[in-house]
């Protein structure tokens, strides 16, 4: 039985590897027409081999070819519904787990198109049908995913329902740290959605539980968030205390990016005081740890607020330049919203020295 078992393995791999090849020949960009697909598809054994196929296609796919990418994702559900005529099958592992997979699949794609009433029905489908199969952590690790999806698209008030299902599972788990996280992301979408007083109880609530089971990186992440929901109020004063105490945690752990980016914060909080030497000394110190660790984001950033520094000096030419070496970062990323505002300082400079034509240019970019 093995010797078959190992047999029937290795003609599979065979087959496979024979698919990419075609795959990659069928046309320079590696895409294969529908016919092609058919015929590869129908050399498949069982509609499970079929799935792990197509699986296996959908990884060699431009992931921005979302034709192609939603066109596998459908034919995928179509073979699992297929085999779940079986209801021996409906709890089968490698079922319930091609479903999860595809679920990402398909809600990618419903995010970058902005379908959210396709994207929220697939996901209620597959959480109903994986419900009874799966752990209570898989499942508050699915209520996650889905919460993302609305929060990708900025549906604040529809991720903070599903967070708010999560939240119930972790409770009910009994697990602190999961249950502290769930009150931070909750109340970040309170904080979207306006709602300060409920935002900073539930920041409050997630301190509290991240410390009961000492969560540093957790807690530290809290800090910050609760210091920019003071900062948005106008209380710099309890927002420069927050932010201390984030960065005291963040350089503690190591945790190279939250430290670039709080100091980051701390550094605006100045600028914006009028205390140009100090926002510069902390802009000089996430400068010199981003290159030392190749913290991308954080360094474009540094750039844009050294040209905002020479911006309110009158000198347009440095703060051009500086502007120009964040945008050469973004893009490199790429980071469309920071190129974007990028092009607007740009702009902006370059109104301020009277040359129109450089300004229009930017304006229109960004």
């Amino acid at each position: 039985m093995r010797s078959v078992f190992l047999l029937k393995k290795c003609i599979f791999l065979i087959f496979f590897f024979w698919c990419v090849g075609c795959y990659s020949q069928s046309d320079p960009k590696g895409r294969l027409n529908a016919t092609e697909v058919k015929q590869l598809l129908s050399k498949a054994d069982s509609d499970t081999a079929r799935i792990r196929l197509l699986f296996d296609l959908s990884e060699a796919v431009n992931p921005n070819d979302l034709d192609s990418v939603e066109a596998i994702s459908l034919s995928i559900k179509k073979l699992i519904n297929q085999v779940c005529k079986s209801e021996k099958m409906l709890g089968d592992p490698f079922i319930i787990k091609s479903k999860l997979k595809n679920l990402q699949m398909y809600a990618y794609i419903c995010q970058k198109r902005n379908k959210s009433e396709e994207g929220e029905k697939e996901y209620l489908e597959v959480i109903e049908s994986v419900k009874p199969y799966v752990s209570q952590e898989k499942l508050a690790d699915l209520y996650r995913n889905f919460g993302y999806f609305f929060r990708s698209l900025s549906m604040y008030k529809k991720a903070k329902e599903i967070y708010q299902k999560m939240l119930v599972i972790y409770q009910s788990l009994n697990n602190k740290q999961k249950e502290g996280e769930s009150y931070s992301t909750i109340a970040d979408m309170d904080f979207s959605l306006g709602n300060v007083k409920e935002a900073e109880a539930g920041f409050l609530k997630g301190i509290e539980l991240r410390k009961s089971v000492n969560d540093e990186k957790g807690l530290s992440t809290s800090y910050n968030n609760l210091g920019n929901l003071y900062y948005s109020q106008g209380n710099i004063n309890d927002a420069v205390i927050y932010f201390y105490k984030a960065i005291t945690i963040k350089d503690k752990i190591k945790d190279y990016k939250g430290w670039a980016q709080t100091t980051i914060n701390l550094s605006d909080i100045f600028l914006k005081q009028g205390d140009t030497l100090q926002a510069l000394e902390n802009l000089n110190k996430v400068a010199a740890l981003s290159k030392q660790k190749d913290l991308k984001v954080a360094m474009g950033s540094v750039y844009i607020y050294k040209g905002f520094i020479f911006h309110g000096k009158f000198k347009y030419d440095s703060a051009l330049y500086y502007y120009k070496e964040s945008l050469k970062i973004r893009k490199g990323i790429p980071d469309k919203t920071g190129m974007a505002y990028c092009h607007y300082n740009m702009a902006s400079a370059y109104a301020s020295t009277n040359e129109k034509e450089f300004a229009k240019a930017h304006m229109d970019t960004g």
